[in-house]
Formats: structure tokens, sequence, C-alpha cells
């Protein structure tokens, strides 16, 4: 399969199947001792994801996440300042799009499969 290149947006539909597949993967790299159970097995369902990564990063053991990811006390910002960062290194260093992501979320499935057939029409 030839490998999709893939930009990150800060809002809007890629950043909602990112959010949502990061829940599904984010315990241990964002939140160790977090339970499991606390995270959504099914993300699409979910309303609200970037709320429920920013929750979960708020109870992660790891300094640098708590301080990247939710927005700082008093803020009126919905993000942390390093929000898009962490994001960023999740996606391009542990996301596992075809092997996790993709069986747990059906429309990015489809939207991946789109994309493939775009790809092979075009090359």
């Amino acid at each position: 399969m030839t490998p999709i290149p893939v930009s990150l947006a800060v809002e809007g539909p890629l950043d909602e199947q990112v959010l949502r597949q990061l829940l599904r993967q984010s315990v241990k790299p964002f939140a160790p001792g977090v339970s499991v159970s606390k995270v959504p097995f099914r993300p699409e369902e979910c309303d609200d994801p970037k709320l429920v990564l920013i929750n979960l990063a708020r109870q992660s053991r790891k300094r640098n996440i708590r301080d990247d990811i939710p927005p700082l006390p008093g803020s009126t910002s919905k993000i942390g300042k390093n929000y898009v960062g962490q994001l960023a290194h999740f996606v391009t260093t542990e996301w596992r799009v075809n092997d996790i992501a993709r069986s747990h979320s059906p429309s990015l499935d489809g939207a991946i499969r789109a994309l493939e057939k775009f790809v092979a029409h075009f090359s």
C-alpha cells in the first residue's frame, strides 16, 4: 500500500478523526496511570473528543503532557500551548492508523480507502 501524506489540521474533520483515534491509543503515551475504562471504546460516538483528550491529559503523570495539552487555568483558549505539537508528535511517531485506528473508526477507514483509490487513479 502506498503511504498517504496527511497534514495535521488544527480544526476540522482530520482533527476530529485523529483525536478520536488518539483517545483509543492515548492512555499509554498521554495518560499513564489513567484507566483504559475512561477511554471511549467507540470514539466516533464521543460528542467532544478534544475535551475527553484534554481531560485525560490533565490526569497524566507526564508533566509535559499536563503542561502542553490542556489550556492554562483561567485561559480563554480551548487548548494548551503545545496541543498541536503534541498531537503532531503522536501522529508522526505513535499513531497506528492501519492496524488500530481504522478498525475502530468506519469513517476514517472509508476516508483512507477513498484517498487510496484517488492516489491509485492518478499514479
